[in-house]
């Protein structure tokens, strides 16, 4: 079992087929995972992310962002409430930054404690149509009671597992949190129940199907704000947060760009910061993109001026000399197989 998840391994196409009509198995493990505790810990990360954790119940989880006084996103982060604590998990690319912020945050707070538990769980995740039978099998319960983005605590074998009802597929998902003496022993026992090994290359096209946010490939630089990636929705403006001041000013002067996104023939993604045309005239530019195999198309994202920011828009991208047909296109680009499939 690799330590971080690879690109492939070694059948990307088998990996994505398993991802939408079977159930793929994927290790997370390098994503990073921050415990924070004490009687201030609730108002603490309250102010640190952008939607209202006071109101979350215990064995629930919260999709948030952490930005920084300017309103510049420092990740997106996955929050847990575990009742005596709150666990902020976040992506890879992202746990450096996430790590910074909550330490300097933590170091003028009273009662609140942050520990970094990156290195004390593995964490597998299966997702498709059939995760739900999988997972099923390390529960003596009826799966379905798990209810989509709250968890349970279990145990296996005798030791303790965290499985939390996620996923970035759009398909049925589940994060488990184990041991990492144990890891092993769980990725063989999934594997054996028929569960595809998958790497990143089929883990990110699924990604985008179901168009949940890629900020490793689609944020434009090292600053930016939610407004430049399409993640306002996940503002409480009735809240206080950081960033909060710099992100209403933001909102009241009104945004130059916003994401789309487009599909586009052939299978050779389109390059980053390709220009986007209407007509001959220069719009915006291309953010990320890549071939879906099953839709036979290239899909992506793009961030063009705000007046052409329509579902059903034929344009054109100045790629390698070149000009590409593109249509813009309402998410998700396609329905998820999971929602044809009922949990027994």
């Amino acid at each position: 079992m690799a330590r971080m998840m690879p690109d492939h391994y070694g059948d990307p196409a088998a990996e994505y087929t398993a991802l939408r009509h079977g159930a793929g198995l994927l290790d997370y493990s390098d994503m990073g995972k921050f415990r924070v505790s004490g009687p201030g810990a609730a108002e603490f990360l309250n102010y640190l992310v952008t939607r209202d954790i006071l109101f979350l119940l215990e064995d629930r989880t919260a999709n948030c962002l952490m930005l920084r006084a300017d309103g510049s996103v420092v990740g997106e982060v996955l929050v847990y409430n575990l009742g005596d604590a709150y666990w902020v998990e976040v992506w890879p690319a992202q746990r450096e930054a996430v790590r910074a912020h909550l330490l300097t945050a933590a170091e003028g707070a009273e009662g609140v404690e942050v520990h970094d538990e990156s290195e004390d769980f593995r964490v597998l995740a299966v997702e498709g149509p059939e995760a739900f039978r999988l997972v099923q099998t390390l529960v003596d319960f009826p799966i379905s009671v798990i209810a989509y983005r709250s968890f349970v605590r279990v145990r296996w074998n005798g030791r303790p597992l965290l499985i939390c009802r996620t996923g970035v597929t759009g398909e049925y998902g589940y994060k488990v949190y184990v041991e990492p003496d144990m890891a092993e022993a769980l990725w063989q026992h999934l594997t054996g129940l028929g569960a595809v090994p998958c790497g990143l290359q089929a883990l990110n096209v699924c990604r985008m199907e179901a168009r949940f946010v890629n900020l490793e490939d689609e944020a434009p630089g090292d600053w930016f704000t939610p407004f430049d990636v399409g993640l306002q929705w996940m503002l409480d403006f009735n809240k206080d947060f950081q960033g909060k001041e710099a992100l209403a000013e933001l909102r009241k002067q009104g945004t130059e760009t916003e994401v789309v996104l487009f599909a586009a023939p052939g299978r050779d993604p389109l390059p980053r910061g390709a220009t986007v045309l209407a007509g001959e005239e220069p719009i915006g530019r291309v953010t990320h993109s890549l071939y879906s195999p099953g839709l036979d198309k290239v899909i992506g994202v793009a961030a063009i001026r705000s007046e052409f920011a329509a579902s059903g828009l034929e344009l054109h991208v100045k790629a390698d000399g070149q000009e590409v047909p593109i249509v813009t296109c309402s998410s998700p680009f396609r329905v998820p197989t999971s929602l044809s499939v009922r949990m027994r």
